[in-house]
């Protein structure tokens, strides 16, 4: 689907972004559901998803909110690993390269994110923030090995900041490990290959 830009009052196209909800949302996103809903949800659900951390975004046109997203999951359906050391206990740095290598914790669907340490994720040519389990290459034995670097590279391939503290984000949809507290699993290996 295509469509013309919207020009501004200045002659300007108009941009959508989008942004993590914030308390000071509620009332226009609240608008856009009454708007769409015969019965819609109260401003106060939309804070009560805010407050219990569910993931909450907003499209942004101008200062108005046109669109807003919330995905809600229980605790028993998905599960959150963060990793800010590779292997050898080093301090994940944006100056160097990463190889991902093995395989993932049993789940339906895995997502991989890589940040600095306050959750920002590095601006990309490609546009890529993330990888999932159902896009990534796999060797026969269904191993992986996904590249995590500022600069691109072949195969599978997450960017990286070029410099500073980084982190890997690996989150875990309706896997099994959710209800059994101190299962073994099994968790990619996190190998530096080089820094510049």
């Amino acid at each position: 689907m295509s469509a013309a830009p919207d020009p501004g009052a200045q002659g300007h196209p108009r941009l959508v972004r989008f942004r993590a909800m914030t308390p000071g949302d509620l009332a226009g996103v609240a608008a856009v559901e009454r708007a769409s809903y015969q019965f819609p949800w109260s401003e106060g659900i939309f804070r009560d998803c805010l407050r219990v951390g569910y993931l909450c975004r907003v499209a942004d046109l101008d200062g108005e909110i046109v669109a807003y997203g919330v995905v809600a999951m229980g605790a028993g359906e998905g599960l959150v690993f963060i990793a800010e050391q590779d292997d050898e206990g080093r301090s994940l740095d944006g100056g160097c390269d990463y190889a991902l290598t093995g395989e993932a914790p049993t789940a339906r669907l895995w997502t991989l994110t890589v940040s600095d340490l306050a959750g920002r994720l590095p601006r990309a040519a490609s546009g890529r923030t993330f990888l999932t389990s159902r896009e990534i290459l796999r060797d026969i034995d269904g191993r992986f090995e996904i590249a995590v670097s500022a600069g691109a590279r072949p195969g599978n391939w997450l960017p990286a900041p070029a410099e500073g503290a980084l982190r890997l984000v690996l989150r875990l949809y309706d896997t099994p490990l959710a209800l059994s507290p101190g299962a073994d699993m099994v968790m990619p290996h996190i190998e530096r290959r080089g820094c510049r």
